[in-house]
């Protein structure tokens, strides 16, 4: 009994100290820990290095720095950037006239081929129409021997009517002279000659020429085929001139002249940049309006006229020549306005507005009057001064007034002081529509 008492008292005391380890590692040491890390948050948000506001009273350095540009007020002439397709002015698909086997064709005559005006194409057997034109010949000369006899029979039945010296009605008189008779020889005759100009043109046309100056789109005959009156023997385009159709918004008409008005007509630049580089373009003129708007685009549709478009003259040989159906580029040199500013687009803001530095160095948000959009710039015909400070820099957030300043020290000298005098602004909402409107002038030189 003694020695089982002795032996339970150990065990007692290690769960004893077990239990209290547990608990002081399970309880008290989660406890501190979160106790020192709070202590130690406290410390650095105490001794955390603290940013400073500063204020325009500061300096040169407290104003954003931006870029500028002057904006210049004066003449500049509208130029409209539209896409247009070339097309053929003339076109003929070229059919025989007669029937017949083909015995000579034009070296030319292929695809890409080049024709002058009055050049052959090709040749049908003339036997068969020379024979039909002898025939034709000896029939005239028939149709003239019997109109000779019916006149002499004419002349005898005169004679004989006179010898018996009695008076007839007109209808039998008529009958008696042989004026029907007469009548049918004359016909006979004309229809002779009728028929031998029928043969000399069926002659005439067993030879296929060009029409005009062409070129060969395409051609379906072969030598010593036959060929009839059905048969498309070749496709021709034009040489001495191209069209470009072009697209242009109805807005931008009325900066056009058009040369079936009487004047000379736009100069219209035309650029295939993949093709020809991006210095080379051709030369045309806005000639008229195809009448209709575009029914998918709703659109102008705007007809371009350019001269010897494949450059078969020795003046254009350097050019590039057109290819129908081609993508072309156009910038349309339109009239000239006076007293506007041209501003590129990436810096006009919200609400037709422009960012201004004024002379003392803050943001001005202004309202201006956009006189004409551009692909790439904008004329502005009212709410700036000549020489004025246009910001073209990004501001994430601006505000009218904020300080601005430039690395250029120059810059702010231009315009002067806080105490220079800017040029007067004709704000928009005041501007009338008879104000708003800029002055047009033609580019022969007149006001239209």
């Amino acid at each position: 009994m003694t020695s089982s008492s002795q032996n339970k008292k150990p065990s007692a005391v290690r769960g004893v100290v077990r239990f209290l380890f547990v608990g002081l590692t399970g309880v008290v040491l989660p406890i501190a820990v979160v106790v020192g890390a709070y202590q130690g948050a406290q410390y650095l948000m105490e001794t955390a290095p603290q940013a400073k506001r500063r204020t325009d009273s500061g300096g040169p350095d407290a104003a954003r720095l931006v870029e500028v540009s002057p904006l210049t007020v004066g003449a500049h002439q509208v130029e409209v950037e539209v896409m247009g397709t070339v097309k053929a002015a003339r076109s003929l698909s070229i059919t025989p006239q007669v029937s017949g086997r083909i015995e000579w064709i034009n070296d030319a005559l292929v695809a890409g081929g080049r024709l002058r005006q009055g050049d052959p194409l090709l040749r049908i057997e003339k036997a068969d129409y020379e024979l039909t034109l002898l025939q034709r010949e000896a029939d005239l000369a028939q149709a003239e021997s019997a109109l000779q006899i019916e006149r002499g029979q004419q002349q005898i039945a005169r004679q004989e009517l006179e010898s018996l010296n009695r008076t007839i009605s007109p209808e039998q008189e008529a009958l008696v002279l042989r004026k029907p008779q007469l009548a049918q020889a004359e016909a006979e005759l004309a229809r002779a000659r009728n028929a031998i100009e029928i043969a000399r043109l069926d002659l005439q046309r067993t030879e296929l020429k060009a029409p005009f100056n062409a070129m060969v789109l395409s051609e379906s005959v072969e030598l010593g085929a036959n060929i009839t009156t059905n048969t498309g023997a070749a496709s021709l385009v034009g040489t001495d001139q191209f069209w470009v159709e072009l697209e242009i918004p109805l807005d931008d008409l009325r900066w056009i002249e058009l040369a079936d008005n009487g004047g000379p007509g736009s100069e219209v630049r035309l650029y295939n940049r993949a093709a020809w580089g991006p210095d080379t373009y051709r030369v045309g003129r806005a000639a008229r309006l195809s009448g209709s708007v575009s029914s998918t685009s709703r659109l102008a549709q705007l007809i371009v006229e350019v001269d010897d478009p494949i450059c078969l003259k020795p003046e254009n040989a350097d050019l590039p020549p057109l290819l129908l159906s081609g993508y072309l580029r156009a910038y349309i040199q339109g009239r000239t306005l006076d007293n506007v500013a041209a501003v590129p687009r990436d810096y006009m803001r919200e609400n037709d507005s422009l960012w201004i530095m004024t002379p003392g160095g803050k943001l001005d948000i202004r309202p201006v009057q956009v006189t004409w959009r551009g692909r790439q710039e904008v004329l502005v015909s009212m709410g700036i001064a000549p020489g004025e400070l246009l910001v073209t820099s990004d501001l994430s957030i601006p505000v009218n007034g904020m300080g601005l300043r430039t690395n250029e020290p120059d810059a702010r000298d231009a315009v002067g002081e806080d105490s220079a005098v800017a040029a007067p602004i004709v704000p928009v909402a005041t501007a009338t529509v008879a104000e708003s409107e800029p002055t047009v002038r033609d580019p022969k030189g007149g006001t239209p």
